[in-house]
């Protein structure tokens, strides 16, 4: 049996998943990264990298193939400025998001994983506008682990919101 910790980093082909990607790794765990791309600027440091999307249950039912000691969710639909800050996407953006969330968080409970964490999802503050006017987005982070009272039956419950 491994004692090497294991860590999923959803989103790792994004700026904050690479690197976080690149810290975890630093930190000894053997790290599966998942996303529509690969790192943009540099080579990945994973030890295993699928791409696919998060959308769909059977890819995330895939990639979460076995109890991973933690789990970073911060995959979304951002699509670039002009795609979100129109208002024209919104309920794409969020019904999107929100589905990568789910399944992430119902296929790692079904592998009752330790820790998930740092779930995001785009959210709209109506305080924050661009220069234009726009709705500006900011993402929403939640710490999301196993209820222990629950943890039996495989259900999990939100936290509450990382500050």
């Amino acid at each position: 049996m491994s004692l090497t910790k294991t860590a999923l980093v959803c989103g790792a082909g994004g700026f904050i998943g690479h690197h976080l990607v690149r810290r975890l790794k630093a930190e000894g765990f053997w790290v599966r990264g998942v996303d529509l791309k690969f790192p943009r600027f540099s080579r990945t440091d994973a030890d295993d990298f699928a791409l696919g999307d998060l959308r769909d249950q059977g890819f995330v039912a895939r990639v979460i193939d076995r109890r991973f000691d933690e789990i970073y969710q911060l995959a979304a639909d951002l699509g670039g400025a002009g795609y979100l800050f129109t208002g024209e996407n919104d309920a794409d953006v969020m019904h999107n998001s929100a589905t990568i969330n789910l399944n992430v968080l119902q296929a790692a409970c079904k592998r009752d994983s330790r820790r998930r964490s740092a779930a995001r999802s785009p959210r709209r503050r109506p305080a924050a506008r661009s220069r234009s006017g726009a709705m500006a987005s900011r993402p929403a982070l939640f710490s999301i682990s196993m209820n222990a009272s629950r943890r039996r039956s495989g259900s999990c419950a939100r936290t509450g919101p990382v500050r």
